[in-house]
């Protein structure tokens, strides 16, 4: 599954990506959800392995994000256990401390490190929820001419949500 992963990260990110694994997690690739692009399930049984998945329908930098982001929450699983908040000062500060090698121009655009850089002042639960982040990021997605920005539609301008309600920009 590691050589695997090549496919989905930006060029030059592999082996630095490789540094930050060890045999307590393994990552799965699974069909997009709807509600996270990734998810960290720490098991409780230190026998066995936990567990990080990704979207497999995220551009290389969408991923590589993600994929860092569920790592952190990894290493701050096995340091404190329960004892501390999924997004609380500690994981902010290992995601920060995983995710500065890859601001880099051999890894990242410029533009993406810049956008990086600012959420990593206070990063949050989801890039999505960092709009700056989200719209830098969705640049490099394939484009896809079902999902529109609501800022992209005209005044007055209708559009229609997955649940087919139908909404008027105002």
């Amino acid at each position: 599954m590691i050589d695997t992963l090549k496919t989905y990260l930006p060029k030059n990110s592999y082996e630095k990506i490789i540094e930050l694994f060890d045999a307590s997690f393994t990552i799965k690739i699974v069909n997009p959800r709807k509600t996270k692009l990734g998810d960290f399930r720490p098991n409780a049984s230190r026998k066995l392995q936990s567990q990080i998945t990704i979207n497999n329908d995220l551009n290389r930098y969408s991923f590589l994000i993600t994929l860092v982001h569920e790592i952190a929450h990894h290493k701050i699983w096995i340091q404190n256990r329960k004892r501390v908040s999924p997004h609380g000062i500690e994981w902010k500060t290992e995601f920060k401390y995983l995710m500065l090698p890859f601001l880099h121009p051999s890894i990242l655009p410029d533009d993406i490190i810049k956008a990086v850089s600012k959420y990593l002042i206070n990063p949050k639960a989801s890039s999505c929820s960092d709009t700056n982040l989200y719209r830098t990021l969705s640049h490099y997605d394939e484009i896809d001419e079902s999902k529109l920005m609501l800022e992209s539609l005209p005044q007055n301008g209708l559009f229609e949500l997955s649940n087919n309600r139908i909404f008027k920009k105002d």
